[in-house]
């Protein structure tokens, strides 16, 4: 299991995500990812996408500027900054939270704080 600081803030693992290894590992970004996030930022954000560059990413935790566009849209990133914590799994309301809605990374942080909580207990 990965840590929290090895997953993106709220918990997918970056190194699963085709924009992330297209820019941190120079893999080939297919046409058809490429259209598939092309289709979830109309979707989403509304933005039409109009070239690749759009889709560098770093990682959310990256102390590079904002490259990717969804950084300055995604409401579970701006929230974890402006509360200073570096995961929303960190935050007293996570349990409770409507904002995350990302599986995926609710799974993940969730198994990290009961590994977390055992720890504590022993």
């Amino acid at each position: 299991m990965k840590t929290r600081d090895e997953l993106t803030i709220c918990g997918i693992e970056c190194d699963r995500c085709a924009i992330y290894r297209t820019t941190m590992f120079n893999e080939a970004l297919s046409t058809e990812t490429y259209q598939t996030w092309q289709k979830d930022f109309k979707k989403f954000w509304n933005i039409e996408l109009t070239g690749s560059e759009q889709l560098r990413c770093r990682g959310c935790r990256s102390d590079d500027k904002d490259e990717f566009y969804g950084f300055k849209l995604c409401p579970i990133r701006k929230c974890c900054k402006t509360r200073n914590l570096s995961s929303c799994g960190l935050c007293p309301e996570f349990s409770t939270c409507k904002q995350h809605d990302i599986t995926e990374g609710r799974e993940n942080l969730e198994k990290i704080a009961k590994t977390e909580k055992q720890h504590r207990s022993e």
